[in-house]
């Protein structure tokens, strides 16, 4: 029977082994767990024929039975080392255990650890050799790091990692608590070894818990299913036991009065007619209890489809509502919707999550795209480089949402309330109701498109209708560039007129143009895509390399797909209008190109309504000029309302300029940054003039008043769209680069590079400027303070080319002698505590 067992014991450990390495055959928890299942047989094994052989092959199986004990060390440890995410030493224990080990094996085989075993009272006693001690040492110091382990795990980890590290403590501890009773306690009670052998039995503990916790097949909650199963019996033996105590009392009464047969027969019907729908009613309501809170898979599929149907004209109705529903009903923690045209984020809606940024959810987008199915955190293999994007992004399942064809959107979940891991119910759940929320979404998108480029015609109409108004031709001509981008999806564009004489045609602007070619280059007429559409003033699209005549072009600029259009004015050749797309390998339609031919023909006659084309420049300059003037009035006009800022916008200004050339800027750059500049502080028109001038420290509520002053310069330029670079600067100047600046907590790179150079300016400005309540401080002092904040406050890049500046020359600024610095990002940088000197 014993010798039964123990085959029994060794089948099991071993199928429990390969059902574990099977499921993931290159995660090192898997294979751990299959050698701790082969070294606990062998030690099993070993240990029992040890007992009942003698002589050498004795002393061999009690050798054998050591070495599986040496293996089991290493094995364990390397399962609790893998949930030990802080630990640093993780690999240098594991490379120190494996060669301790594999040395031990080594010397078991000789006398140095076991020289004999002989038989005393029919018990095998053993001889340790002289190196016995470093078995111990090994074996204590290996159980000692593999608990320090698992308890840094649990302490640390939270929802299924902590789950799983639960599941190994709970395995181990059955199998020791255990083990411990049979081999020592039971012993030393009964004077007897021969519960010992039943040691190896309580291995199945060990194994079938961490086995379990390693694969985790989400057949089911097990501790919904223990709690329930423990208390569905405690109700029926409760209930039998009433049943058993009225039957013996009713037939100890009623055996003097009643045949005994008889009774017995009423007895068996009572049980039959009131024992089962007693039994159903416990158990409903028993399912009811630890049932409370979980979702009806059927009713959860139903209305997430009814939210589909009802919602396939609005992508923002259905994302959100789908994002509620299943937070909600599955008890998540966060959601997000990340939708896609493309391997890059298109928009992003978050339930719970912190952060929106794209930047953010590129990698997890990337992921899903490339996924087959329903990717799960806890499921992925420890290491590898998908596991760590979802841990960065805080995601357990990420759904790619897909059409036949196409990436339509991409669902990301957060850890669930409970902590509990996602069921196999769930992720079917998620997996039949991605396809449905695809067509969805494809049919949302479709209406969205349709509407938005009716939105778009319409409003570029109403643009040219007033383009009489547009002071900056240039910034025309960027519009139409921006609108013809925006219209057909596109990632960049250029605007090219034709020149006098109409041989060739000037690049007069452009959106993320090649670095090959400049602006104002010239082009012949005939040659290249933009040549050859000015020649024969035919649209044209040109999407791969199909085209062997046009195909090196789109090679030399790294385009994939372009669309080139004539600007006509009735039949007059204004220009050539271009688009392409670089990064991204969707294809231009027909549709685009229909759409950018109209739209190009509306833009020449735009052109052609402000004035002759071949003398825009004349006009832009002299514009220009006039609006720089009148952008130096108003920005004196903000500095007079505060006495002790006067001239600071020109001197700001003049800062950031030096900075900006230095880095590079084009002129079109330097003259967004110019009257950023000078506009930087025009919300200080809504400041109440007794904050401005209060020469005390600011109170809480008159300090969050003047960190208000550069939304309501941003909100001043809100509806003036052709100043929207200008608004971004004024909007985002006290932005800080780790991100504790005002009044969005914007950080990094992030913020527009021309706020980031403002930042520096604006600080500088006012460090070394006098105030009523200070003196202004040094230029080394104020550099210095400058530097100390690189990377915190200011933009590291931005730092190095204020300091490099500075080391060639002093700013030259010529600024009034009453000036007083502008609030600057950050008070600490002052070491002066004062609220106003922001």
């Amino acid at each position: 029977m014993q010798i039964f067992s123990l085959y029994l014991l060794v089948v099991v450990n071993v199928c429990f082994g390969l059902l574990v390495f099977l499921n993931n055959r290159r995660n090192i928890l898997n294979i751990s767990h299959f050698c701790l299942s082969l070294a606990i047989t062998l030690w099993a094994f070993s240990n029992h024929y040890a007992e009942v052989t003698t002589g050498l092959l004795q002393l061999t199986l009690t050798r054998l039975t050591y070495i599986g004990a040496v293996i089991m060390v290493p094995s364990m440890l390397f399962i609790a080392l893998s949930t030990d995410v802080r630990s640093r030493r993780k690999k240098m224990y594991s490379t120190l255990f494996l060669l301790f080990g594999t040395l031990l094996v080594g010397l078991f085989f000789t006398p140095f650890m076991i020289q004999e075993v002989n038989i005393v009272k029919n018990q095998p006693i053993i001889n340790n050799g002289l190196l016995f001690p470093l078995f111990l040492l090994f074996f204590g110091w290996g159980v000692w790091l593999y608990f320090y382990s698992l308890f840094r795990s649990f302490y640390h980890e939270r929802g299924i990692k902590k789950l799983q590290v639960q599941y190994f403590l709970i395995g181990t501890a059955l199998f020791i608590l255990l083990g411990t009773l049979t081999n020592i306690v039971i012993p030393l009670f009964s004077n007897s070894w021969t519960s010992s052998s039943y040691g190896p039995y309580f291995s199945i503990f060990l194994l079938g818990f961490t086995g379990y916790a390693i694969v985790r097949h989400r057949l089911m909650d097990i501790r919904a299913l223990v709690l329930k199963s423990v208390a569905y019996t405690i109700s029926l033996a409760a209930i039998a036991s009433i049943y058993i105590s009225i039957t013996v009392f009713v037939l100890g009464r009623l055996e003097s009065f009643i045949d005994p047969t008889a009774l017995d027969i009423i007895t068996l019907f009572a049980l039959v007619f009131t024992f089962n729908p007693l039994r159903r009613f416990i158990e409903k309501n028993t399912d009811k209890v630890f049932s409370k809170g979980r979702y009806n898979f059927n009713e959860l599929l139903g209305m997430i489809s009814d939210i589909a149907k009802k919602n396939s004209r609005s992508v923002t109705g259905l994302t959100n509502k789908v994002l509620q529903i299943l937070t909600e009903e599955m008890r998540i923690n966060k959601a997000a919707f990340i939708l896609t045209h493309s391997p890059t984020p298109a928009s992003v809606r978050t339930l719970g999550f912190r952060s929106k940024s794209k930047l953010l959810w590129a990698k997890p987008t990337k992921l899903a795209a490339n996924a087959n199915g329903v990717l799960v955190y806890d499921e992925l293999e420890e290491d590898c480089a998908e596991k760590e994007i979802l841990r960065k992004a805080d995601v357990q399942v990420l759904i790619p949402v897909k059409t036949e064809h196409d990436l339509e959107a991409v669902l990301a979940l957060g850890e669930k309330k409970s902590g509990d891991m996602y069921t196999s119910q769930d992720i079917r759940l998620l997996e039949l109701v991605a396809p449905q929320l695809a067509l969805a979404l494809e049919n949302a998108k479709s209406f969205s498109e349709k509407e938005q480029r009716i939105a778009e015609l319409k409003s570029i109409n109403k643009m040219f209708q007033h383009i009489e108004h547009f002071l900056d031709l240039d910034r025309l001509l960027q519009e139409i560039v921006d609108e013809a981008i925006k219209v057909t999806n596109a990632e960049g564009g250029s605007l090219m007129l034709l020149n006098k004489g109409g041989k060739t045609l000037s690049i007069k602007t452009a959106r993320k143009l090649h670095p090959l070619i400049s602006l104002n280059a010239k082009i012949k007429a005939g040659e290249g895509i933009a040549g050859k559409v000015a020649k024969t003033g035919k649209p044209l699209i040109i999407n791969g390399l199909a085209d062997k005549i046009l195909a090196p072009h789109l090679k030399r600029e790294e385009i994939n797909s372009a669309i080139s259009v004539p600007m006509k004015a009735g039949e007059k050749l204004v220009g050539v209008l271009n688009v392409n797309r670089k990064n991204t390998h969707l294809e231009f339609t027909e549709e685009n190109l229909n759409v950018m031919t109209a739209f190009a023909s509306q833009a020449a006659e735009a052109i052609e309504k402000a004035g002759y084309y071949h003398r825009i420049e004349k006009l832009s300059v002299k514009n220009d000029n006039q609006f720089k003037e009148f952008t130096k009035a108003l920005a004196k006009t903000v500095d007079a309302k505060d006495p002790y800022t006067y001239g600071h916008s020109e001197a700001v200004t003049s800062y950031s300029l030096e900075i900006a050339r230095e880095m590079g800027f084009s002129e079109q750059q330097l003259r967004v940054l110019e009257i950023g500049g000078r506009l930087h502080d025009m919300g200080k028109i809504g400041i109440p003039e007794h904050i401005l001038n209060k020469p005390d420290k600011l109170t809480d509520e008159e300090y969050i008043t003047i960190q208000r002053h550069p939304e309501i310069g941003a909100n001043i330029l809100q509806e003036t769209s052709s100043l929207k670079g200008i608004k971004d600067l004024i909007l985002y100047h006290h932005e800080r680069f780790d991100g504790r600046g005002y009044p969005t907590k914007l950080a990094g790179k992030n913020i527009p590079l021309g706020a980031r150079i403002m930042a520096v300016a604006d600080t500088y400005d006012a460090m070394t400027s006098h105030r009523a309540y200070r003196k202004a401080l040094s230029r080394k002092m104020a550099v210095a303070e400058i530097k100390k904040c690189s990377g915190t406050q200011f933009d590291p890049e931005v730092v190095k080319v204020f300091l490099k500046i500075m080391d060639k020359k002093r700013f030259r600024v010529i600024k009034n002698t009453t000036h007083q610095a502008a609030y600057v990002a950050e008070a600490k940088v002052l070491r002066i505590d004062d609220k106003k000197a922001e």
